[in-house]
């Protein structure tokens, strides 16, 4: 059964004591709204992460909206401040950091319109209110220091941009590229070439490469030779002219510097027939003359190497009496100078093939360079509208020394004077593309045979095209009596001259192959080709009328 406790009955026989409990009790149930909101409001602080600025600032602002107390509102304030210019301090810090990152990138890549970009952002940084002068100074220390890198910035643009005029001029050639790609790649190409520094680049680009070409080029000719030499030797040594023919003709790109190198090395065949009938003399009779004709007949650069060898040879024939056609000094001698003539044909022999080896790599040289100043000519058309940075300030010193002297108010508007250096700048870029027109027309057409012409020279006189010369009888008349008929003979026949234009410019009946043949004669004079190697060093050295007219 329940019982009531001595309290609670006491309390009901006390109307005093009755009302006061229910006063405490009304009082404690009237402050639980408080309490719920306080705990509310203390869990909601406690939910924020005060560890960030963005936290400590959220924190403040909830505190300051149920703080009465002035001097604590103040504090809250102050506080609430100084966190907020710390973020914003932060941001600034972040947005420098972020910009400075950028810049150093774009300088590096050579992007210079990135760099300029995180430059001006920088700048603008400056004007942003409240900085402080520390701020402003690591500001302006960035500023100048990206700045600094747009030299370098400029160099690695300009070798991207090389390589990328030089990627895509090559792309454009190729057929498969659609043709709205290559008008694409072709707007970029003229975008490009507005610098002048990198149109310079890409020439530069353009010709290493070409000598890299040339030079594995180069390699494989001289790997075929190497490989073939002893084979075209073995049908000259023969006398196989149809096997020498058929062969040449299948050398395929080394037609040309074959037929060089056999031009060459049949003008030394009598050698052979003269070494052989020299080696049969059964008492070794020296014959000085024999191997003084033919050391002549090698060019100067590899006579020097025979001399030596030769002078001794030529010490040792003394001891020959040819009144009695023996040795002085018997057997001794003899054999010193059979030795000695051993190794002077060796050398001699060494020399022809040296010589004719020389004919060969001539034969390419003259191509090759006439290749390349083809390959430059080109160059330089697909560059002659972008003009030089010298061009450029030629042009406008051009102009400018038109007024100079003149007075402030006699000179003409800016406006003019820019107009007489675009002017200036246009008839510059206009003697340029002729130039290269002109020089690249002559390049494509230099070498190549011309018929003879059954007109005159002006002078009612017939002649021959030679080199791209005229030449007449009374011109080889007067080499002729300047060297002899002999010697010029065999030059006009280097230079390419047929029979029938040699017997018009002698003026007189030259005897031809077929009829030698005929006859059983023989006449195997050197090709066009073996005489071209006697311009590789005029033109090398700039001495020599590139149109074949000679020094």
């Amino acid at each position: 059964m329940a019982t009531f406790s001595q309290q609670f009955l006491a309390n009901l026989s006390s109307p005093t004591g009755m009302l006061q409990g229910a006063a405490n009790l009304g009082a404690a149930i009237g402050g639980v709204p408080g309490q719920m909101k306080e705990k509310r409001f203390q869990t909601d602080l406690a939910a924020i992460d005060t560890t960030t600025l963005a936290g400590q600032i959220e924190a403040q602002k909830k505190l300051l909206t149920r703080e009465k107390d002035p001097r604590v509102i103040l504090q809250l304030q102050n506080e609430l401040r100084r966190l907020r210019n710390e973020q914003k301090a932060l941001e600034q810090f972040g947005r420098l950091s972020t910009s400075t990152e950028a810049g150093t990138k774009a300088a590096q890549e050579g992007n210079l319109i990135a760099l300029d970009d995180e430059i001006s952002k920088l700048r603008g940084m400056l004007d942003a209110p409240g900085l402080g002068i520390d701020q402003k100074r690591s500001i302006d220390r960035r500023i100048n220091d990206l700045t600094a890198r747009r030299v370098d910035a400029k160099k690695i643009n300009v070798t991207n941009e090389t390589r990328e005029l030089f990627d895509l001029t090559n792309k454009i050639k190729d057929p498969a590229i659609p043709d709205s790609e290559k008008v694409k790649h072709q707007a970029r190409i003229d975008e490009i070439r507005q610098n002048p520094t990198v149109v310079e680049n890409y020439q530069k680009l353009e010709m290493s490469r070409r000598a890299f070409e040339e030079k594995t080029d180069d390699i494989k000719a001289e790997q075929w030779l190497d490989k073939n030499m002893s084979t075209i030797n073995n049908f000259i040594k023969d006398g196989d002219d149809k096997g020498l023919e058929d062969f040449i003709q299948g050398a395929g790109e080394y037609t040309d510097d074959a037929q060089a190198f056999a031009t060459k090395a049949l003008s030394y065949k009598e050698s052979i027939i003269k070494f052989k009938v020299q080696n049969e003399n059964t008492k070794r009779k020296p014959n000085v003359d024999l191997y003084q004709e033919e050391i002549d007949l090698l060019p100067e650069e590899l006579q020097k190497n025979l001399r030596p060898a030769f002078n001794r040879y030529k010490e040792i024939a003394k001891k020959w009496n040819s009144t009695t056609e023996t040795w002085e000094g018997g057997v001794a001698s003899r054999t010193a100078a059979s030795g000695l003539e051993n190794m002077l044909q060796k050398r001699i022999t060494a020399a022809q093939t040296a010589a004719a080896t020389a004919a060969f790599n001539d034969n390419r040289g003259l191509k090759n360079l006439i290749k390349k100043q083809i390959f430059q000519a080109e160059i330089d058309l697909e560059a002659a509208s972008t003009l030089t940075i010298t061009q450029i300030s030629s042009a406008r010193q051009t102009v400018a020394a038109r007024y100079a002297g003149l007075r402030a108010k006699d000179k003409p508007t800016r406006e003019k004077i820019m107009a007489e250096v675009a002017e200036q700048e246009q008839s510059l870029v206009q003697d340029r593309v002729r130039a290269a027109t002109e020089a690249l027309a002559f390049l494509n057409n230099y070498g190549k045979e011309e018929p003879v012409d059954d007109g005159d020279d002006g002078n009612n006189e017939k002649f021959v095209v030679i080199l791209g010369e005229k030449t007449t009888p009374s011109m080889v008349q007067e080499a002729i009596e300047a060297k002899g008929e002999e010697a010029i003979i065999k030059q006009l026949r280097e230079s390419g001259v047929t029979d029938e234009e040699l017997s018009l410019l002698l003026e007189k009946k030259i005897t031809t192959e077929e009829e030698k043949k005929e006859t059983g004669g023989e006449n195997r004079g050197p090709s066009m080709f073996s005489a071209l190697e006697n311009l590789i060093p005029d033109l090398d050295s700039g001495n020599v009328n590139p149109r074949g007219g000679g020094r």
